[in-house]
């Protein structure tokens, strides 16, 4: 019996190709956003600007195709190509909505922001050496 074999380059192609699909070795910066307030959480908009190019994440309780209860906390992931910045702006049940003041950000990064009764408190941490 003669099986086919697989050239290096084939298998470093396929390990590419995983690779950019799943974004490693992308610059990450995660926003965790996690409600301590008595309202619900109706959406969540993370607009961020790295390279020059501007981009928004949003999270819309309403679009969530679960049976659980809303969570709490919301985590969310920037894929940066170097340094930027960003702001959060969060609604609330009965419109309440409250925004971050916006600041910076890098891969590896990550950025709490808690929604109290008065407003976003953003508490940053970073996991760079």
């Amino acid at each position: 019996h003669s099986f086919p074999t697989r050239r290096s380059s084939d298998l470093f192609g396929g390990g590419a190709l995983v690779a950019v699909r799943s974004l490693w070795g992308m610059p990450i910066a995660t926003v965790l956003v996690k409600n301590e307030s008595e309202r619900k959480i109706e959406s969540i908009e993370i607009s961020y600007t790295t390279c020059g190019i501007t981009r928004k994440i949003t999270y819309r309780t309403a679009d969530q195709q679960t049976s659980r209860p809303v969570s709490e906390e919301v985590q969310m992931r920037l894929v940066l190509c170097g340094e930027g910045s960003h702001t959060t702006e969060v609604m609330l049940s009965g419109g309440q909505v409250y925004a971050s003041k916006g600041s910076y950000i890098q891969g590896g990064y990550e950025v709490t922001e808690r929604i109290t009764s008065s407003g976003l408190v953003s508490e940053y941490t970073s996991s760079l050496p």
